[in-house]
This record gives C-alpha cells, sequence and structure tokens, in this order.
C-alpha cells in the first residue's frame, strides 16, 4: 500500500489495481514469494524492464546524455521491498561505512554535503589547504559484474541460499526502450543492476562499500555513483592521490573518466590552472556543482 500509485510501472498489473485488489492478492503473492525464495529464484515475468532514457544535461541528441530508468512490473518492486527489509538491517549493522549514504534510512544528500562543509571548514579554520575531486564512474550501475557482487556479499557473511536468490535475481534480465508511444524489442542483459528498481541501490552500495574500507591516501563521500575524493594538508604539493581510487575501479569492472573528473582546491595556495590525473590534465575549478548544490 505504501506504494506510489503515480509512478510508471510495467506489466500487466498496475500499482492501482494492486493496491484495490489488496486484501485479496496478497495471500497469494505471500506463497509465490515464499515459493521463489524456497526454490532461491526471481521469477523471469518480474525481470522485464521498460527503460524510459531521461536527460541528465547537455546535447539532447546525444545518447551518452541519457539515464537509463528502469520501469519495473509492481509485483516486482512490491517484492523487492520485502528482500530489502530484511536485508538491509544486516548490512548497515554490520558494514556499511557511515560515508554511503543512499539506501540508509532517514540519511539523504543533505548529509552527504554537510559533513563534507563541516570538514573542509575545520581544515580551513587550522591553515590547512583542501583539495578535493568529483570522480565519475562511467554508467556504473550498468557496469556492475554479478560474480564479483556475489563473492563481496559471501565475504559480509550473506548465507549461501540467499546469494543464489540474489544471483539469480542479477542474471537473465530483459529490459526494452520505450520513446514515446514506441517500444523496441526485448534484449538480454548481463551486467549491472537496475536503475530505478529497489534493490539496485543497496547492491550498488555492497558493491562501492570495500573501496570505502580500502586504505586510501584520502577521504572518500559517496552518495551512489557521486564520489568526492579529498585531502588535506598544509601544502599543495601533498594534496591528493588518486592511483590506488583508479587502480581500485579497474579491477572491479567501473570505468573511471578522469576527463569528466572536476577539481577544486580550498585554501591560501598559489593559484594552478590545471591538475594531472593519470595522463590527463583536468582543470581546477573555483566552483563544483555536487549533488545538485
Amino acid at each position: 500500500m505504501s506504494l506510489n500509485s503515480k509512478k510508471s510501472t510495467s506489466g500487466e498489473i498496475s500499482t492501482k489495481i494492486l493496491q484495490k485488489s489488496a486484501n485479496i492478492c496478497s495471500f497469494a503473492l505471500k506463497d509465490c514469494f515464499t515459493s521463489c525464495l524456497d526454490k532461491t529464484i526471481f521469477l523471469e515475468s518480474l525481470k522485464r524492464a521498460t527503460i524510459t532514457p531521461v536527460l541528465k544535461e547537455g546535447n539532447p541528441t546525444s545518447v551518452k546524455n541519457y539515464r537509463p530508468i528502469s520501469i519495473l512490473p509492481t509485483v516486482s518492486k512490491v517484492f523487492e521491498k520485502i528482500i530489502a527489509q530484511q536485508l538491509n538491517p544486516f548490512l548497515e549493522n554490520c558494514f556499511f561505512r557511515f560515508t554511503v549514504w543512499l539506501s540508509k534510512r532517514t540519511y539523504s544528500t543533505q548529509h552527504a554535503l554537510l559533513r563534507l562543509l563541516h570538514l573542509w571548514q575545520r581544515a580551513l579554520d587550522d591553515s590547512n589547504i583542501v583539495g578535493t575531486i568529483l570522480m565519475d564512474l562511467s554508467k556504473a550501475y550498468d557496469c556492475l559484474p554479478p560474480d564479483l557482487l556475489i563473492a563481496k556479499l559471501a565475504a559480509y557473511g550473506v548465507n549461501h541460499n540467499s546469494l543464489l536468490f540474489i544471483y539469480d535475481y542479477l542474471i537473465n534480465r530483459y529490459h526494452r526502450v520505450k520513446i514515446g508511444n514506441s517500444l523496441s524489442s526485448f534484449l538480454s542483459i548481463s551486467m549491472g543492476v537496475p536503475q530505478g528498481s529497489i534493490l539496485g541501490p543497496i547492491l550498488f552500495n555492497i558493491f562501492l562499500n570495500n573501496l570505502l574500507l580500502s586504505d586510501l591516501e584520502a577521504e572518500l563521500c559517496n552518495f551512489a555513483d557521486d564520489n568526492t575524493l579529498f585531502a588535506i594538508a598544509k601544502a599543495l604539493a601533498e594534496i591528493i592521490e588518486i592511483q590506488d581510487i583508479l587502480y581500485w575501479g579497474k579491477i572491479n569492472g567501473l570505468v573511471a573518466n578522469p576527463g569528466k573528473f572536476e577539481v577544486m582546491f580550498l585554501g591560501r595556495f598559489e593559484p594552478i590552472s590545471t591538475f594531472n590525473i593519470g595522463n590527463i590534465k583536468v582543470k581546477v575549478k573555483n566552483q563544483v556543482k555536487l549533488l545538485g548544490i
């Protein structure tokens, strides 16, 4: 009943119809979901998504400027919500770093921004220099390797049957694209987690969590695929070591795109115009946009 009936869904049963017949359907769905969990399967009919391209920014005629949002069946969202209610407490109480904000209850972009501003202000008050890089992980949600994600879940102590169920949730998914009233045919996808799903952000956080637990030379604040790396030092030459993160992305199947990185320095220092990240020179900016601010 808590689902938003105004949001688009795919499949044969709309949210409104399911809510109006909840007293009848809930018993059948309970039996269906219990059977799926016992058999460690996620129904094929619930893995078919309709993709709606949403323009992020820039030229609307360029495919690269669109974010693919998965419109999933209503029943799929009900099932995912049940799984999330069991998976979230286990992960949050034991493993998630406080710097992972997405999908944690009561946390939002405001918490990530306030933490950054607090740390930076304190550093500036102590006459330090703050160097920060806003990183771009190209198509992060779409590139997650299912096998590696399952291995990380196993390392965090998720039991065998749950691993089999989540693996089945990830594989053999199909999607089609809808533009206006036109629909493409269904195509299979072998990687990633569906954007617009309930489990997608949780699984992405699990995948990213060991980066936040690694021995970084700098601090990292994360919200979904927005990653802000920053370092605090007395001298500009001591600021920011990013090679470890570029290497982590490479071995984890996520492609860092230094050409889209944004760099900013705060404090008293001799102004510089560019900063080298790998073999690419990135222009240093006086202001950047982070999490909508």
